[in-house]
């Protein structure tokens, strides 16, 4: 389950956390679609505890590839090619 472009993502990120630690759900994650948001998916990413984060990027928009939330979720990326760990969590 996502909180799909943060949207209230301080509300609804505990309780997908619980859930999670309850079984009622598998994976718990975030999302935005635009590099203006970055740097909170950044500050999301770097408080631990997230199985995926989903963001814009494609051949047309490497941007995420030298942003901060790469070295704060342990993706690896180099021109050309872009690898991620199985998990995001710390």
């Amino acid at each position: 389950m996502q909180v799909h472009s943060l949207i209230n993502v301080e509300i609804i990120l505990p309780y997908l956390r619980a859930w999670k630690k309850e079984g009622q759900i598998r994976y718990a994650g975030i999302t935005h679609y635009e590099d203006l948001y970055l740097p909170p998916l950044t500050h999301w990413v770097e408080q631990g505890n997230l199985d995926f984060v989903q963001l814009h990027y494609s051949i047309f928009n490497r941007k995420v590839a030298w942003s901060s939330v790469r070295p704060a979720s342990g993706i690896s990326a180099k021109p050309g090619s872009i690898s991620a760990p199985s998990r995001v969590s710390r």
